[in-house]
């Protein structure tokens, strides 16, 4: 009986403070995320310079899912590779970060939201919004998910 009392009460306090009850798992991780803003910003640094290596060497060795509206296929290295190499892809004018939030999802693992504004060289800057999910490989942060999705222009 008296083993069930701390569980009861630990259900009745979620239940009065569902808050708290979100929050405990990230307390139980730590704080996983306090060197991933540093990442995400050499990340953008490596798309403002066009530096296709270190994009590619971001990505989980596992390779990563690839998402945008919805839909998403997983990537082997290789094919995001390929990808960064194409004459297709190309380094923006600009690239800039907005409103990231860094969400701890297990001790080695967090989901990063936000947007980002992404300026091509007809200097005409695109809102996209962006969901990636971060894993610890071999204690260095690598992208196993990331969903781009273009923001519908305001009218």
């Amino acid at each position: 009986m008296r083993a069930i009392v701390p569980a009861v009460l630990a259900i009745v306090l979620a239940a009065a403070h569902p808050a708290a009850a979100q929050t405990a798992p990230a307390a139980a991780w730590g704080e996983p995320a306090a060197d991933l803003p540093a990442f995400m910003e050499a990340y953008a640094e490596s798309i403002r310079a066009g530096d296709r290596e270190a994009m590619i060497a971001r990505y989980d060795p596992a390779g990563a899912w690839m998402v945008s509206a919805g839909r998403g296929e997983h990537l082997d290295p290789g094919e995001i590779a390929d990808i960064y190499r194409s004459d297709a892809w190309q380094a923006p004018q600009a690239f800039e970060w907005q409103g990231l939030a860094y969400i701890p999802t297990g001790p080695d693992a967090v989901t990063v939201t936000g947007r980002f504004v992404w300026t091509p060289s007809d200097g005409v800057g695109r809102t996209i919004a962006y969901h990636g999910q971060f894993v610890r490989v071999d204690g260095a942060w690598r992208i196993r998910v990331e969903d781009e999705t273009p923001v519908a222009a305001s009218r």
